[in-house]
């Protein structure tokens, strides 16, 4: 991937980088909506035990991401990270945007519960 500028959201676009991504690996994209674990999980005949066990592995996943492997660094940063975000920032629209990761991904993990 090149470093290049997507445009702002829109209307008809709200997701500009998420779209370029798609677009730049459609094969991968179609093969990760059309797996069947998604189209099962979709249309609702996936195995109650199958959906208990990706719940569990979820809410595992949230609870302990917290101290990632220099793999995972990037891509696995948790609600006391996100709070940390908030301390750190400058203005109440970055302290907004961080508290309101934290809190989804606080509620997230207390739907985990719930379900299993």
């Amino acid at each position: 991937m090149q470093p290049e500028l997507t445009c702002r959201p829109t209307k008809h676009n709200p997701t500009p980088f998420t779209s370029h991504l798609i677009r730049a690996a459609p094969d991968l994209w179609r093969s990760y909506v059309r797996h069947p674990f998604v189209q099962q999980l979709g249309n609702g005949t996936l195995p109650r035990e199958c959906f208990e066990h990706y719940i569990k592995q979820d809410y595992h996943y949230l609870k302990h991401c917290k101290r990632p492997s220099k793999r995972q660094e990037l891509m696995c940063l948790d609600a006391r990270a996100h709070a940390l975000g908030a301390y750190k920032a400058d203005t109440f629209d970055e302290i907004t945007a961080f508290t309101e990761i934290s809190l989804h991904i606080a509620k997230e993990s207390r739907m985990h519960v719930a379900v299993s």
